[in-house]
C-alpha cells in the first residue's frame, strides 16, 4: 500500500514539475519575442512584474510596456494553459479556465439506416481567473491594451458585452477594452503597425 502511495505522489509531483517547466518555457520564449522588438523596430520595454508569478498573484498595473514610435502597449500577461485548455470570459471581471473531454455514444441506426453519433461534452476542471481593471495611464502617445495569453489556449470565448450570445475571439480582437494575442501574434502586430507608421512618417516628411 505504501509503494501505491508513493508512486502515485511521485506521478503527481512528476505531472507539477513538467507543467511548471512549460509554463517557464512558454513565458521565456515570450520574453524572447518581445524582446526581439527591441532589434527591430528600436523598441523600449519595460518590466513591471514577475513574469513568472502565478494567476492569483494579481497585478493591477500592466505586466509589460512595450513603447514604439508614439505608440505605447501595455501588455496583462494571462496564463491560457497551453492546448487542450480553454478560456470563458463570462465578463470583465471573471473568467475560467478549463479542459474538457469528449465521449461519443454510437446508436444502431441514424436517418435513414445511417449509424450516427451522438457527442457529449463535459467539463472536468476548471480554473477561476479574473481581469484586473483597466488602469489610467499617465503618459504621451497613443495607448493599446493588450491581453496577451502565454501559454496560449486552445480556444477563447466570451459573453459580449450586451450579454446577449457567447463568441469565439481571434487574436486582434478586442475583448472588454483588451486586444487579445499570443506572444508571436503580438510581435507580428507591432512590427506591422511600426512599418506603417514609418511609411506615412515618410510620406509627410
Amino acid at each position: 500500500m505504501e509503494q501505491i502511495l508513493s508512486f502515485i505522489i511521485f506521478v503527481l509531483l512528476l505531472v507539477l514539475v513538467g507543467k511548471l517547466v512549460i509554463f517557464i518555457g512558454k513565458r521565456l520564449g515570450m520574453l524572447a519575442k518581445i524582446y526581439a522588438l527591441k532589434k527591430q523596430c528600436d523598441a523600449k520595454i519595460t518590466l513591471h512584474s514577475f513574469v513568472l508569478r502565478p494567476m492569483w498573484w494579481k497585478c493591477k498595473t500592466p505586466d509589460i510596456t512595450v513603447q514604439i514610435r508614439d505608440t505605447v502597449y501595455r501588455l496583462h500577461l494571462y496564463n491560457g494553459g497551453g492546448r487542450a485548455r480553454y478560456v470563458h470570459f463570462a465578463s470583465d471581471r471573471f473568467s475560467v479556465v478549463y479542459s474538457k473531454w469528449k465521449t461519443v455514444m454510437r446508436s444502431s441506426l441514424g436517418v435513414q439506416g445511417l449509424p450516427r453519433n451522438l457527442g457529449l461534452t463535459l467539463s472536468v476542471k476548471g480554473e477561476v481567473n479574473v481581469i484586473e481593471p483597466l488602469s489610467s495611464y499617465q503618459g504621451r502617445g497613443r495607448v493599446e491594451n493588450i491581453l496577451l495569453f502565454s501559454p496560449a489556449p486552445e480556444e477563447v470565448s466570451y459573453v459580449t458585452e450586451e450579454k446577449t450570445s457567447i463568441k469565439l475571439a481571434f487574436t486582434g480582437d478586442t475583448l472588454y477594452g483588451y486586444k487579445i494575442f499570443t506572444p508571436s501574434s503580438f510581435a507580428t502586430y507591432a512590427e506591422r503597425k511600426w512599418r506603417e507608421e514609418a511609411a506615412q512618417y515618410a510620406i509627410f516628411y
